[in-house]
């Protein structure tokens, strides 16, 4: 199945396009994606991702054929 990641700001991409479609298999957990492409499991809870326009925090979520996720990360300042 195919789903569409779109990465916002800062995110560290690695080798990924800032738009891109995905083949993931059927029963892929949002969590196992994201270390799939290269985030370390520790660094999850650092990543705002907003799935179909909703954010998440649901990282044992399967994945969806068309989901479209877009990624970023928390920033401080002020």
């Amino acid at each position: 199945m195919r789903i569409y990641v779109e990465f916002i700001g800062p995110i560290q991409r690695g080798e990924w396009a800032q738009k891109q479609d995905f083949a993931v298999e059927q029963g892929t957990l949002l969590g196992d994606f994201l270390v799939s492409i290269g985030f370390l499991r520790e660094h999850l809870g650092h990543i705002i991702v907003v799935r179909n326009d909703s954010i998440t925090r649901d990282l044992e979520t399967c994945l969806e054929e068309g989901d479209r996720l877009a990624l970023s990360v928390l920033l401080g300042g002020g």
